[in-house]
This record gives C-alpha cells, sequence and structure tokens, in this order.
C-alpha cells in the first residue's frame, strides 16, 4: 500500500476515534487515537498492514496502561453536593409502604416527598412509621426505620421481663 495513502487512511481513524472520545469524554477512546497517530507516522516509513496493526494495538494499550492512572489523578472531578444531600441524616415519615421487592415506598423528609427504598430488600417499612435518611441513590432515599422513644421503653421492658 501507498506510504500516503496509509498514512491518511490512519488519520481518518484517529480522527474518527477523536469524535468518539469528544462524545463520550471518558478517556477511553483518546489512547487508540495517539496509537494511530503514531501508526500513521510508522505507515509513512513504508512499514506493511501487520506491522502498522501491532504498532497500533501495542502504542494504544502502552498509552492506555501508563497515562490514564496519570492522568485520571489529574483530571479528577469533584462532585459537588447539592441541596439534596441535607437531607441524609434527617428523620421522616413513611407516607406509602417501603417494599423494595414490590418496587413501592414514598417518605416524607425535610418537608418534601421522596420516592424511598430501605437499606434490605428483605425489609418493609410500613406506612405511618417514622424513618432516618442514610443516603440518596439517584433520585430515592435510602432509609431505614427508627423507634420511637415509647417503643424502645417497651421493647427494653419485654427484654427485662424475659430474663
Amino acid at each position: 500500500m501507498d506510504p500516503i495513502l496509509a498514512f491518511a487512511i490512519w488519520m481518518v481513524v484517529a480522527g474518527i476515534l477523536y469524535l468518539i472520545e469528544f462524545a463520550t469524554v471518558q478517556l477511553v477512546s483518546i489512547w487508540f487515537v495517539a496509537g494511530a497517530l503514531v501508526t500513521a507516522i510508522v505507515a509513512l516509513f513504508g512499514a506493511s498492514g501487520a506491522v502498522q496493526l501491532g504498532v497500533f494495538f501495542v502504542t494504544s494499550i502502552v498509552f492506555l496502561i501508563v497515562a490514564r492512572p496519570i492522568l485520571k489523578t489529574k483530571l479528577q472531578i469533584k462532585r459537588q453536593p447539592t441541596n439534596a444531600d441535607r437531607v441524609i441524616g434527617m428523620y421522616g415519615l413513611v407516607t406509602e409502604t417501603v417494599d423494595n421487592l414490590a418496587l413501592t415506598g414514598r417518605v416524607t423528609a425535610n418537608g418534601l416527598s421522596w420516592a424511598a427504598r430501605a437499606q434490605s430488600d428483605t425489609m418493609r417499612i410500613n406506612e405511618g412509621q417514622r424513618i432516618k435518611v442514610l443516603q440518596i441513590d439517584g433520585n430515592k432515599l435510602i432509609v431505614e426505620p427508627i423507634m420511637e422513644q415509647a417503643e424502645q421503653t417497651e421493647q427494653a421492658d419485654q427484654t427485662c421481663n424475659n430474663n
């Protein structure tokens, strides 16, 4: 194959891979862009198709293994807390029974109605029960039931009577 044509093909490949990286912004195909650019240079010197493919894959993998961890630490995206994060740790009230298996559950916390899931799939939290918000998962609150002071005292009394 003509070295100029091979060079042009690898530059087109690099351009396509660059557009894919630009669309995804995940630092995945950028390493293959670098590999295609190195291979384009090798193609200019008249390397065979097999050598070009080998250079492409080897340089891409080397760039991926060496440069990705370095760039990941330099380009770490800082998580920006939102006002919704304030609800974590707050207490609320179950307005619709929280049952992960049935995919149901709503709670009121911080004056707002939220979709809710229990911390455990086997846990069921009935309507009217008080909860504590443990975390936010997407647009759902992960909650656990809390016992009222009277319930705690009653349970402690039953434990003492059983002993």
